[in-house]
């Protein structure tokens, strides 16, 4: 967009710290987001006070205050249509929200049962939940809260911001019903018309603006954004961090890893600190570290397997636990009514709890991780909950008993979501019909805790990979037709090795997309036929979305995922028949544990690169080249439909063109999984080809009369412009 050019106040110019804007979103564009679907709804409740809306406006004062009445009832019904959105498609409550134009026209009376705009800088706080064992799942595993102008909002999200962690200081906005908020996916607002900047704000550009404040949002006006920082100029927008997506990576650092592209990895790698803190209440006493021996063993087990499941490239060599501790109020006071958490809740829990310990000479700051141990059974139906990207954790219930939920509540901090399982309706295992268990990973520790031992749990190899734990130079991403040996990844690293396999495929399940397969191996499942002389085959997306993590069960029409893994012998088709993949054998033990697989190509050919056309002159040496991808593909070359013998290879030569060479050329590609055809590339002589090519002369295409035509035209032309006056084609200058 062209920058716009004023004059500063008092002399000189300065240049402004521009902040990233969303150039990937309407609001880049200088278009609000909120209201697309004004006037245009398609629930019925919503579209009746829009209607209402519209007559409200066009009405004499004396007929507003009759309308008055009705237009309350239709907000009443709209409402909960509204609550109905922010809670099930935050997108679609956006997209439904009252446009600030019509907004400012309402009475009072009106307004007062209609959604909130709230907007601000503020902390969003996600965190992951573990049901206590045999809980029934009655509540959101991975909760949000959005901390704006001193409330606390259930936020609930889409698109990139749907991915985040939690993450602090952060611009947010969106529309509330009774708490909850749908927030909007980008990191400015853009001002509607109609809305008046707040007096006596500045604003942000790369060149001096004069605007009064007290003037509305018009198209006479320059386009703003509401950001952090305050309002921007939106023709000053730079493509750099123009996103939440850049904008979280700038927030967490780029350093060229696997874990920034998921951009909520936290203190991922290397020897960190944890602080436990046992925490009792006046009214109930006792504490699940019920002795040294449970503390030392509990303790020794989770720096075991962190260390193990990261190949050491994370430590917790420094793990501190402090006596019991004794909150200063009941019970009572850190759960509600009906026995559940909530974020305030769980800030004032953490805070009397830090307070405590910094008192007893362990101050929390002073560590990576703070774990709160509660004792038992605090809030119904919870073992634990951790924040994910941040630091603290809650052991809760029973789950203060197993280690594997600790460690699951650490892998939330380092940044993972859950490890979830696809329940396809059919036999085939990644059919699109189905349904997601997201703790339905058995065999890992962000999936469910309670039916193997910790040291069984592993994380999976693309949550590894999204650590930094398990480098891309030991995954093996196929391209194309592959036999190879694929060693147990829980067990040590050793270069050279292959530890996972991840066939790009981009499919979609149960709303997630650009989902990849990926196989792997374990060692340590020496019960389970399937694992121990087979692999695991899952699904991830590069951002590990929430749900992404989908284990795919290879015997679906048993009732239990235990025999999930490809046994040897067997082969799995996916769904779409690009790819298969076949487990040969097994062999070695321990950590030269290895499994052999094949995983074949059944793609059809695609060309790439398209054969492209020639002019050239006669007696030159042409050419035309064609590339593809595919399994075991030949060629064959044509010239006007008519097969070329010998013509066989990518690229076809003509090494002496001639007349006779002139056509159109196409290539078929045949594959081991199907045929493609090019487009056409045709070869033409240039106008100033030599003579050759057994037409004599000198190779000009076209006609002579033709030529002579175009002389005369070009002669007429010069003398229309000497007699024309010399002024007419002065030189004009842009006014500035």
């Amino acid at each position: 967009m062209r920058a716009l050019r004023a004059k500063a106040k008092g002399g000189n110019s300065k240049l402004l710290a521009v902040q990233a804007l969303a150039q990937a979103t309407p609001a880049a564009k200088g278009v609000s987001i909120y209201g697309t679907r004004w006037g245009r709804e398609e629930k019925q409740e919503l579209k009746a006070f829009s209607g209402w809306a519209g007559q409200f406006s066009s009405a004499t004062p004396a007929e507003k205050g009759q309308l008055i009445k009705a237009g309350v009832e239709l907000a009443k019904e709209r409402r909960l249509v509204m609550a109905d959105l922010i809670e099930f498609d935050p997108a679609a409550a956006v997209a439904a929200a009252i446009p600030q134009e019509v907004r400012a026209e309402l009475p009072e009376e009106v307004l007062a049962h209609t959604e909130r705009r709230i907007s601000g800088v503020g902390n969003l706080d996600v965190y992951g939940i573990t049901p206590a064992r045999g809980a029934k799942q009655s509540v959101p595993l991975i909760e949000r809260t959005a901390r704006l102008g001193g409330r606390a909002y259930q936020a609930n999200t889409y698109g990139v911001l749907a991915s985040f962690g939690t993450v602090k200081d952060l611009y947010m906005h969106g529309v509330a019903v009774d708490g909850r908020i749908a927030l909007a996916d980008a990191p400015v607002r853009t001002l509607e018309a109609g809305e008046k900047v707040a007096a006596g704000a500045a604003i942000i550009a790369s060149h001096p603006v004069q605007l009064d404040p007290a003037l509305a949002q018009s198209a006479g006006a320059p386009r703003l954004a509401e950001g952090a920082g305050g309002y921007h100029c939106l023709c000053c927008s730079t493509e750099a961090k123009a996103n939440y997506d850049g904008s979280r990576w700038a927030a967490l650092g780029e350093g060229g890893t696997v874990a920034a592209a998921i951009g909520r990895a936290y203190k991922n790698t290397g020897s960190k600190s944890v602080l436990v803190i046992p925490v009792q209440f006046p009214d109930q006493a006792g504490s699940p570290w019920s002795s040294d021996g449970v503390r030392d063993t509990r303790i020794s087990q989770i720096q075991s397997y962190f260390s193990t499941a990261s190949y050491a490239a994370f430590n917790l060599n420094n793990a501190t636990v402090i006596s019991l501790q004794t909150l200063p109020s009941n019970r009572s006071t850190y759960r509600t009514g009906a026995g559940e958490h909530n974020s305030t809740l769980l800030t004032t829990l953490a805070t009397d709890a830090s307070t405590l310990a910094t008192a007893a000479g362990y101050d929390p700051d002073d560590y990576d991780f703070v774990s709160f141990v509660i004792n038992h059974n605090l809030w119904s139906g919870v073992a634990g909950l951790a924040y994910l990207g941040d630091k603290h954790s809650f052991i809760d219930g029973d789950g203060a008993e197993t280690s594997a939920v600790y460690i699951h509540e650490l892998g939330h901090n380092l940044g993972l979501y859950h490890a979830g399982s696809w329940d396809s309706t059919s036999n085939v295992p990644d059919s699109s019909s189905g349904t997601t268990s997201e703790y339905g990973n058995r065999f890992d520790a962000m999936g469910d805790t309670y039916t193997y031992s910790y040291d069984q749990l592993h994380f999976n190899a693309s949550f590894k990979n999204a650590l930094d734990w398990l480098p891309d130079s030991y995954v093996t991403t196929v391209t194309t037709d592959v036999t190879m040996n694929l060693y147990a990844m829980d067990r040590t690293q050793v270069s050279g090795r292959a530890y996972a396999v991840k066939i790009p495929a981009g499919i979609t399940l149960d709303g997630i997309s650009n989902l990849d397969y990926w196989v792997e191996f374990r060692s340590r499942y020496t019960g389970v036929d399937t694992i121990q002389n087979g692999v695991l085959i899952y699904t991830a997306n590069t951002a590990h979305d929430n749900g992404a993590s989908k284990l795919l069960d290879m015997a679906p029409a048993t009732s239990t995922f235990l025999d999930a893994g490809l046994p040897i012998g067997s082969s799995f088709p996916t769904a779409d028949g690009l790819w298969r993949i076949t487990v040969n054998s097994q062999a070695g033990s321990g950590n030269d544990s290895l499994i052999n697989v094949t995983i074949s190509d059944a793609r059809p050919p695609v060309i790439t690169t398209q054969p492209a056309s020639v002019t050239a002159s006669y007696g030159s040496a042409v050419s035309f080249s064609v590339v593809a991808t595919g399994s075991s593909l030949t060629y064959q070359w044509s010239k006007d439909n008519a097969t070329l013998t010998g013509k066989t290879d990518a690229t076809l030569s003509i090494p002496d063109f001639q007349s006779a060479n002139l056509g159109s050329y196409t290539v078929t590609i045949t594959g081991a999984h199907g045929t493609a055809i090019s487009s056409a590339a045709t070869l033409t002589v240039s106008e100033s080809g030599g003579g050759g090519g057994g037409g004599g002369g000198c190779g000009y295409t076209t006609p002579p009369e033709q030529i002579i035509l175009i002389g005369w035209a070009v002669l007429l032309l010069c003398r229309l412009l000497q007699g024309a006056s010399a002024g007419a084609f002065k030189p004009r200058e842009e006014a500035v």
